[in-house]
């Protein structure tokens, strides 16, 4: 069920029935068969583990980068990247609830929405962690939540969403460097050393 639902995610055509087509193909191959409705499909891909998803992600993280090694270090130390999106969540009163829409929407004129953090290696560009909550928790309190993902000698790299000074320092202080774009409104204390 996960390969099935990993092939849906990255496929072109993200359609439960596309997905049961090309297994349907598959188990053909074998001389085997299984029904063309996609509802039982549907209902097997609801009930994924949500923690062996997140375990899968994890091991293939961690595979990449041994498999990559050194090569891609920046002065032999591993950059990882953090950036912030949201993410339309299908208009249920069950996600409006947990995922409510937008302060400035109108009700029932917009759709819910998921905010999300991910933390990538940018030598290899993969996943490495992801959070999530609504759009009342701040980028800055989920990117908290994905610390325990970076050792000792990694650097930050993240936009202007992720610069404060609090954060710089209790990074400093677990071993990592930041390198993060000053926040527009910050102004006091900032001198130019050299322009690159």
């Amino acid at each position: 069920m996960f390969w099935l639902f990993l092939g849906q995610v990255l496929s072109a055509d993200h359609s439960c029935r596309e997905t049961l087509r090309r297994f349907l193909a598959w188990l053909a191959l074998g001389g085997r068969r299984a029904s063309a409705r996609t509802t039982g499909y549907c209902k097997a891909r609801r009930r994924l583990p949500r923690k062996d998803i997140e375990e899968t992600l994890a091991r293939i993280a961690r595979k990449i980068r041994a498999v990559h090694g050194p090569r891609g270090l920046w002065f032999g130390r591993a950059v990882k990247v953090v950036d912030g999106s949201g993410v339309s969540m299908p208009d249920t009163p069950a996600n409006q609830e947990r995922w409510p829409q937008p302060a400035g929407a109108k009700p029932g004129c917009s759709f819910p929405v998921m905010r999300v953090v991910a933390l990538f290696c940018l030598a290899t560009g993969a996943l490495i962690g992801l959070s999530h909550g609504s759009l009342r928790v701040h980028e800055r309190t989920l990117f908290r939540s994905l610390w325990d993902l970076f050792d000792p000698g990694d650097v930050v790299l993240a936009d202007r969403g992720f610069c404060g000074f609090a954060e710089i320092l209790l990074l400093h202080r677990r071993g990592v460097d930041s390198v993060m774009r000053n926040h527009q409104r910050r102004t006091v204390g900032k001198t130019r050393l050299q322009r690159l």
